[in-house]
């Protein structure tokens, strides 16, 4: 996978897990680009796209690379 250094921050506050994306070329939640520099929440079974790259979200593990 090729993706930037700072190309996205995910982070939790309280129960609920957010991503910012950081990229020149955009992070994608479940197929749809997600706006630059605003939190956004991710919920069970997101799937997130980092270049060629993807993570799944699940409420019994941390983020699984794919």
């Amino acid at each position: 996978v090729s993706v930037s250094k700072q190309h996205a921050q995910i982070f939790k506050n309280v129960d609920t897990h957010y991503i910012i994306d950081k990229s020149a070329n955009g992070t994608y939640l479940n197929g749809q680009r997600i706006p630059p520099n605003a939190n956004t929440s991710l919920q069970d079974g997101d799937r997130l796209i980092f270049g060629r790259g993807f993570l799944n979200r699940s409420s019994h593990s941390r983020f699984q690379s794919s």
